[in-house]
């Protein structure tokens, strides 16, 4: 029977008085590491990002009547913070990318605002799809937290040890 081992590696560092606990992954199994990367990689492809930022520069450069980030609520903004949480630097991204495209093209502004519309108009059906691929990842997780414990039970040489289950990249 195939088995998914996650193999840990605790670092204890001491600075000024601090003790400072890093995990390091040394091994994964395909199988973990493709699930981890799918489901990332279909949260990554969620809308809620690109909405924002198009809602941002909208307010910028296409001059709607009222503050088109207000209107489309705190709800988008706070669910892009929370898909740019599993992959940083993607909003900020994305915020320089929509003030690119319609700082110089007007015309632009109509499809962003439909985009964006459209987006907040299936923002309950989105935020249980990103509820279920939270869910996903957590078990996912579990599953490393559950090798990672087995493998140091079996006290396999070298002795390592697991803290908090997931280890990301």
């Amino acid at each position: 029977m195939k088995r998914a081992i996650a193999f840990c590696l605790l670092i204890v560092t001491c600075f000024a008085g601090t003790a400072k606990a890093t995990v390091i992954l040394e091994n994964w199994t395909p199988e973990l590491e493709g699930l981890v990367r799918g489901i990332t990689g279909q949260i990554e492809e969620m809308p809620f990002i690109r909405a924002w930022a198009y809602a941002e520069a909208i307010d910028r450069y296409c001059f709607p009547a009222k503050s088109y980030a207000n209107v489309v609520g705190v709800t988008l903004k706070e669910t892009a913070r929370h898909q740019d949480s599993f992959s940083p630097g993607m909003l900020a991204s994305a915020e320089r990318d929509a003030a690119d495209h319609l700082r110089g093209e007007y015309l632009a502004c109509a499809p962003a605002m439909k985009f964006v519309e459209e987006t907040v108009a299936r923002m309950p059906e989105l935020v249980e799809k990103l509820n279920v691929l939270q869910m996903q990842i957590n078990d996912v997780k579990a599953k490393i937290a559950t090798a990672c414990a087995i493998r140091a039970r079996e006290g396999s040489p070298p002795l390592k040890i697991c803290i908090g289950g997931y280890l990301p990249d």
